[in-house]
Protein backbone atom coordinates (compact mmCIF):
# COMPACT_ATOMS: atom_id res chain seq x y z
CA UNK A 1 0.00 0.00 0.00
CA UNK A 2 -0.07 3.89 -0.78
CA UNK A 3 -0.28 3.36 0.18
CA UNK A 4 2.12 4.98 0.19
CA UNK A 5 2.59 5.47 3.72
CA UNK A 6 5.16 2.20 3.90
CA UNK A 7 6.78 3.91 1.21
CA UNK A 8 9.03 5.69 3.64
CA UNK A 9 11.26 2.23 3.41
CA UNK A 10 11.40 3.28 -0.61
CA UNK A 11 13.27 6.80 0.05
CA UNK A 12 16.45 7.24 2.39
CA UNK A 13 18.25 5.66 5.35
CA UNK A 14 17.25 8.49 7.26
CA UNK A 15 13.31 8.21 6.36
CA UNK A 16 13.74 4.17 6.95
CA UNK A 17 14.52 4.32 10.68
CA UNK A 18 11.65 7.27 11.05
CA UNK A 19 8.98 5.99 13.62
CA UNK A 20 5.54 7.35 13.75
CA UNK A 21 3.51 8.09 16.84
CA UNK A 22 0.07 9.35 16.49
CA UNK A 23 -2.79 11.25 18.05
CA UNK A 24 -6.51 10.58 16.24
CA UNK A 25 -7.52 13.87 18.22
CA UNK A 26 -4.68 16.48 16.82
CA UNK A 27 -4.03 14.82 13.73
CA UNK A 28 -0.47 14.64 14.99
CA UNK A 29 2.36 13.15 12.91
CA UNK A 30 5.56 12.99 14.58
CA UNK A 31 8.40 11.55 13.10
CA UNK A 32 12.05 11.01 15.30
CA UNK A 33 14.16 8.69 15.63
CA UNK A 34 14.29 9.26 19.42
CA UNK A 35 14.15 5.36 21.42
CA UNK A 36 11.25 6.33 23.63
CA UNK A 37 9.53 7.09 20.71
CA UNK A 38 10.97 4.10 19.03
CA UNK A 39 9.40 1.61 22.07
CA UNK A 40 6.21 3.07 21.87
CA UNK A 41 5.67 2.46 18.30
CA UNK A 42 7.33 -0.92 18.01
CA UNK A 43 4.41 -1.77 21.53
CA UNK A 44 1.68 -0.36 18.91
CA UNK A 45 2.80 -2.75 16.10
CA UNK A 46 2.74 -5.27 18.87
CA UNK A 47 -0.73 -4.55 20.13
CA UNK A 48 -2.19 -4.67 16.68
CA UNK A 49 -0.77 -7.36 16.06
CA UNK A 50 -2.17 -9.69 18.99
CA UNK A 51 -5.81 -7.70 18.61
CA UNK A 52 -5.79 -8.78 14.94
CA UNK A 53 -5.30 -12.51 15.64
CA UNK A 54 -7.39 -12.82 18.39
CA UNK A 55 -10.32 -11.02 16.70
CA UNK A 56 -10.25 -12.72 13.61
CA UNK A 57 -11.34 -15.99 12.68
CA UNK A 58 -8.97 -17.39 9.82
CA UNK A 59 -9.36 -20.36 7.88
CA UNK A 60 -6.31 -19.62 5.89
CA UNK A 61 -3.26 -17.20 5.70
CA UNK A 62 -3.83 -15.39 2.88
CA UNK A 63 -7.12 -13.99 0.92
CA UNK A 64 -5.87 -15.61 -2.28
CA UNK A 65 -6.91 -18.99 -1.10
CA UNK A 66 -10.40 -17.54 -0.73
CA UNK A 67 -13.20 -18.55 -3.20
CA UNK A 68 -14.80 -15.96 -5.47
CA UNK A 69 -17.70 -16.01 -3.10
CA UNK A 70 -15.32 -15.36 -0.16
CA UNK A 71 -13.71 -12.50 -2.00
CA UNK A 72 -17.18 -10.81 -2.99
CA UNK A 73 -18.11 -11.07 0.47
CA UNK A 74 -14.93 -9.44 1.87
CA UNK A 75 -15.25 -6.51 -0.57
CA UNK A 76 -18.83 -5.95 0.26
CA UNK A 77 -17.75 -6.26 4.24
CA UNK A 78 -14.65 -3.94 3.56
CA UNK A 79 -16.76 -1.48 1.65
CA UNK A 80 -19.15 -1.39 4.77
CA UNK A 81 -16.55 -0.89 7.05
CA UNK A 82 -14.97 2.08 5.86
CA UNK A 83 -18.15 4.43 6.69
CA UNK A 84 -17.16 3.58 10.48
CA UNK A 85 -13.45 4.53 9.77
CA UNK A 86 -14.30 8.12 10.89
CA UNK A 87 -15.49 7.05 14.38
CA UNK A 88 -14.05 3.66 14.52
CA UNK A 89 -10.51 4.08 13.47
CA UNK A 90 -9.02 1.64 10.93
CA UNK A 91 -9.80 -1.25 13.38
CA UNK A 92 -11.42 -4.54 13.94
CA UNK A 93 -14.03 -2.65 15.50
CA UNK A 94 -14.72 -1.03 12.48
CA UNK A 95 -15.32 -4.35 10.41
CA UNK A 96 -17.86 -5.70 12.90
CA UNK A 97 -19.86 -2.60 12.57
CA UNK A 98 -19.88 -3.14 8.95
CA UNK A 99 -20.53 -6.60 9.67
CA UNK A 100 -23.46 -5.58 11.35
CA UNK A 101 -24.67 -2.75 8.86
CA UNK A 102 -24.93 -5.83 6.37
CA UNK A 103 -27.25 -8.17 8.94
CA UNK A 104 -24.02 -10.21 9.48
CA UNK A 105 -22.67 -12.05 12.59
CA UNK A 106 -19.78 -10.25 14.19
CA UNK A 107 -18.41 -13.72 13.29
CA UNK A 108 -17.85 -12.53 9.80
CA UNK A 109 -15.19 -10.60 10.48
CA UNK A 110 -13.48 -13.70 9.95
CA UNK A 111 -13.68 -13.44 6.33
CA UNK A 112 -10.73 -10.74 7.03
CA UNK A 113 -7.76 -12.40 8.06
CA UNK A 114 -5.77 -9.90 8.45
CA UNK A 115 -7.96 -7.67 9.78
CA UNK A 116 -7.31 -3.96 9.83
CA UNK A 117 -4.30 -4.45 7.87
CA UNK A 118 -6.71 -5.72 4.80
CA UNK A 119 -9.25 -2.80 6.14
CA UNK A 120 -6.06 -0.14 4.83
CA UNK A 121 -5.23 -2.31 2.02
CA UNK A 122 -9.12 -1.95 0.38
CA UNK A 123 -9.05 1.52 0.87
CA UNK A 124 -5.83 2.07 -1.02
CA UNK A 125 -6.77 -0.77 -3.94
CA UNK A 126 -10.17 1.19 -3.82
CA UNK A 127 -8.53 4.44 -4.61
CA UNK A 128 -5.91 4.06 -6.92
CA UNK A 129 -8.88 2.00 -8.97
CA UNK A 130 -11.06 5.35 -9.20
CA UNK A 131 -7.46 7.24 -9.75
CA UNK A 132 -6.71 4.93 -13.07
CA UNK A 133 -10.80 5.36 -14.40
CA UNK A 134 -10.42 8.83 -13.55
CA UNK A 135 -6.89 9.03 -15.17
CA UNK A 136 -8.19 7.02 -18.51
CA UNK A 137 -11.10 9.77 -18.42
CA UNK A 138 -9.35 12.76 -18.40
CA UNK A 139 -11.30 13.20 -14.86
CA UNK A 140 -8.21 13.73 -12.66
CA UNK A 141 -6.64 16.53 -15.19
CA UNK A 142 -8.51 20.21 -13.48
CA UNK A 143 -7.61 21.21 -17.50
CA UNK A 144 -8.12 18.79 -19.79
CA UNK A 145 -6.62 21.52 -22.35
CA UNK A 146 -3.50 21.95 -20.65
CA UNK A 147 -1.04 19.55 -22.09
CA UNK A 148 1.97 20.58 -19.81
CA UNK A 149 3.76 17.51 -18.12
CA UNK A 150 4.46 19.34 -14.63
CA UNK A 151 0.71 20.57 -14.40
CA UNK A 152 -0.84 17.12 -15.24
CA UNK A 153 1.65 15.00 -12.99
CA UNK A 154 0.26 17.58 -9.68
CA UNK A 155 -3.27 17.31 -11.00
CA UNK A 156 -3.08 13.25 -10.79
CA UNK A 157 -1.48 13.60 -7.41
CA UNK A 158 -3.90 16.05 -6.03
CA UNK A 159 -6.74 13.57 -7.38
CA UNK A 160 -5.36 11.26 -5.22
CA UNK A 161 -4.50 12.65 -2.28
CA UNK A 162 -8.00 14.25 -2.03
CA UNK A 163 -9.19 10.62 -1.38
CA UNK A 164 -7.52 11.05 1.71
CA UNK A 165 -9.28 14.01 3.35
CA UNK A 166 -12.32 11.89 5.03
CA UNK A 167 -9.81 9.72 6.83
CA UNK A 168 -6.83 12.41 6.92
CA UNK A 169 -7.64 12.16 11.10
CA UNK A 170 -6.80 8.89 11.30
CA UNK A 171 -4.49 7.84 8.86
CA UNK A 172 -1.01 8.22 10.73
CA UNK A 173 -3.05 4.63 12.58
CA UNK A 174 -3.39 3.32 9.11
CA UNK A 175 0.12 3.71 8.36
CA UNK A 176 1.18 2.12 11.96
CA UNK A 177 -1.28 -0.56 11.56
CA UNK A 178 -0.23 -1.81 7.95
CA UNK A 179 3.52 -2.49 9.26
CA UNK A 180 2.12 -5.06 11.37
CA UNK A 181 1.66 -7.73 8.87
CA UNK A 182 4.65 -8.36 6.64
CA UNK A 183 2.55 -9.49 3.69
CA UNK A 184 0.29 -6.52 3.80
CA UNK A 185 3.40 -3.97 3.70
CA UNK A 186 4.93 -6.08 0.45
CA UNK A 187 1.29 -5.03 -1.18
CA UNK A 188 1.18 -1.78 -0.38
CA UNK A 189 4.73 -1.32 -1.84
CA UNK A 190 3.81 -2.65 -4.78
CA UNK A 191 0.38 -0.84 -5.19
CA UNK A 192 2.30 2.25 -4.51
CA UNK A 193 4.40 1.64 -7.56
CA UNK A 194 1.79 0.86 -9.74
CA UNK A 195 0.13 3.80 -8.37
CA UNK A 196 2.87 6.00 -10.01
CA UNK A 197 3.36 4.27 -12.69
CA UNK A 198 -0.30 5.09 -13.98
CA UNK A 199 0.27 8.11 -13.29
CA UNK A 200 3.31 9.25 -15.41
CA UNK A 201 1.39 7.08 -18.17
CA UNK A 202 -1.33 8.98 -18.15
CA UNK A 203 -0.02 11.81 -17.41
CA UNK A 204 2.99 11.61 -20.45
CA UNK A 205 0.77 10.86 -22.63
CA UNK A 206 0.72 13.64 -25.85
CA UNK A 207 2.03 16.04 -22.82
CA UNK A 208 4.69 18.62 -23.83
CA UNK A 209 7.52 18.24 -22.15
CA UNK A 210 7.51 14.75 -21.61
CA UNK A 211 10.19 12.18 -20.52
CA UNK A 212 11.54 10.58 -24.09
CA UNK A 213 13.05 7.51 -21.79
CA UNK A 214 16.45 8.90 -22.13
CA UNK A 215 16.12 8.16 -18.09
CA UNK A 216 15.22 4.58 -16.91
CA UNK A 217 11.78 4.71 -15.84
CA UNK A 218 12.70 3.46 -12.05
CA UNK A 219 14.01 6.79 -12.05
CA UNK A 220 10.94 8.77 -12.35
CA UNK A 221 8.59 6.63 -10.50
CA UNK A 222 10.73 7.18 -7.72
CA UNK A 223 10.90 10.82 -7.93
CA UNK A 224 7.43 10.94 -8.10
CA UNK A 225 6.69 8.23 -5.17
CA UNK A 226 9.22 10.33 -3.18
CA UNK A 227 6.74 13.87 -3.99
CA UNK A 228 3.29 11.50 -3.21
CA UNK A 229 4.52 10.51 0.25
CA UNK A 230 6.29 14.08 1.47
CA UNK A 231 3.09 15.35 0.10
CA UNK A 232 0.86 12.50 2.06
CA UNK A 233 3.02 13.35 5.22
CA UNK A 234 2.14 17.18 4.98
CA UNK A 235 -1.12 16.79 4.61
CA UNK A 236 -1.74 15.03 7.61
CA UNK A 237 -0.35 18.43 9.60
CA UNK A 238 -1.85 20.59 7.00
CA UNK A 239 -5.00 22.62 9.02
CA UNK A 240 -5.37 24.91 5.94
CA UNK A 241 -9.01 26.01 4.73
CA UNK A 242 -9.35 22.89 1.89
CA UNK A 243 -5.62 21.69 2.39
CA UNK A 244 -4.69 24.57 0.27
CA UNK A 245 -0.91 24.44 1.51
CA UNK A 246 -0.91 20.57 1.03
CA UNK A 247 -1.84 21.32 -2.96
CA UNK A 248 0.82 24.20 -2.96
CA UNK A 249 3.17 22.02 -1.64
CA UNK A 250 2.39 19.23 -4.51
CA UNK A 251 3.01 21.87 -7.22
CA UNK A 252 6.41 22.78 -5.75
CA UNK A 253 7.23 18.97 -5.64
CA UNK A 254 6.37 18.08 -8.60
CA UNK A 255 7.96 21.08 -10.12
CA UNK A 256 10.98 19.45 -8.73
CA UNK A 257 10.38 16.16 -9.87
CA UNK A 258 10.12 17.62 -13.59
CA UNK A 259 14.06 19.25 -12.83
CA UNK A 260 14.98 16.86 -11.26
CA UNK A 261 14.31 13.94 -14.17
CA UNK A 262 15.36 16.64 -17.21
CA UNK A 263 18.63 17.01 -15.69
CA UNK A 264 18.77 13.22 -15.02
CA UNK A 265 18.06 12.84 -18.87
CA UNK A 266 20.52 15.60 -19.44
CA UNK A 267 23.37 13.93 -17.78
CA UNK A 268 22.49 10.31 -19.20
CA UNK A 269 22.81 12.25 -22.58
CA UNK A 270 26.17 13.51 -21.99
CA UNK A 271 27.15 10.11 -20.69
CA UNK A 272 26.29 8.51 -23.55
CA UNK A 273 27.75 10.97 -25.98
CA UNK A 274 31.01 10.63 -24.10
CA UNK A 275 30.85 6.85 -24.09
CA UNK A 276 30.59 6.92 -27.67
CA UNK A 277 33.46 8.97 -28.29
CA UNK A 278 35.44 6.95 -26.26
CA UNK A 279 34.79 3.88 -27.94
CA UNK A 280 35.00 5.35 -31.60
CA UNK A 281 38.65 6.54 -30.43
CA UNK A 282 39.51 3.67 -28.89
CA UNK A 283 38.30 1.41 -32.40
CA UNK A 284 40.01 3.80 -34.61
CA UNK A 285 43.18 3.79 -32.53
CA UNK A 286 43.18 -0.30 -32.93
CA UNK A 287 42.88 0.27 -36.72
CA UNK A 288 46.08 2.22 -36.98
Amino acid sequence: MTSPFLLLNALSPSVKSAFASFSRKSRLLVLTSNPSTTAHFRFLASSATTSTTSSTTTTSSSSSSFSDDDKSRQTRLLDAALKHVPSQGWSVAAIRHGAHDLGWSPAAAGVVPRGEADLVLHFVNTCNAKLVDALESGEAFSDKADDQIQKRLGAALKFRLAMLEPYVSTWPQAMAVSVTSPSAAREALSAAWRMVDDIWHFSSAGAAGAPEGVVEYRVRRKLLLGAYVASELHMLTDYSAGFQDTWDSVDKRVARVVRLEKDAGNAAALSGVVASSLLRRFTDSRKQ
